[in-house]
């Protein structure tokens, strides 16, 4: 088993070249930028999954998010701060975070590993993972540091 390739490892780069692809010089440029398109399907789709969060931002205005695998643009760090929430948007790749940022899209981000977050315990209120888990490679691991800094 010495020469079977890292699960972990190959899991990452896979999903950096991914969101690579999506970026504005990759070949599904224009599938990304469709994310950002009010209107369609995928929109519609995305805030039934936001109004979810809506009794907590309501319940609690000064709460400090932070979204994990939100590296679609930080869509997640987004809506939540258009509805007056602070947020922090994380990805493993910064590839379309670095652009939405440039953008004005998002305030501020993070390259970050879900399953070895860099946050101090406690340093969230809340933690958004809208739709990354199941990415994870060992989720138990990401949902325990989800918990940790939350």
């Amino acid at each position: 088993m010495a020469d079977a390739p890292d699960y972990i490892s190959t899991s990452y780069q896979a999903h950096q070249r991914a969101y690579e692809a999506y970026s504005r010089d990759g070949e599904k440029a224009a599938h990304a930028a469709a994310w950002l398109e009010p209107g369609t399907i995928n929109h519609w789709r995305f805030e039934r999954m936001y109004r979810l969060a809506d009794p907590l931002l309501q319940s609690f205005p000064t709460a400090e998010w932070l979204t994990v695998g939100d590296g679609r643009y930080g869509l997640d760090d987004q809506y939540l701060n258009a509805q007056g929430a602070r947020a922090l948007a994380t990805d493993i790749s910064d590839t379309l975070l670095a652009e939405a940022k440039n953008d004005g899209l998002i305030s501020d981000y993070r390259q970050e590993n879900a399953e070895a977050l860099s946050f101090e315990d406690d340093s969230f209120d809340f933690v958004l993972c809208k739709e990354s888990y199941h990415h994870f490679p060992r989720p138990i691991k990401a949902l325990y540091e989800m918990i940790r800094v939350a």
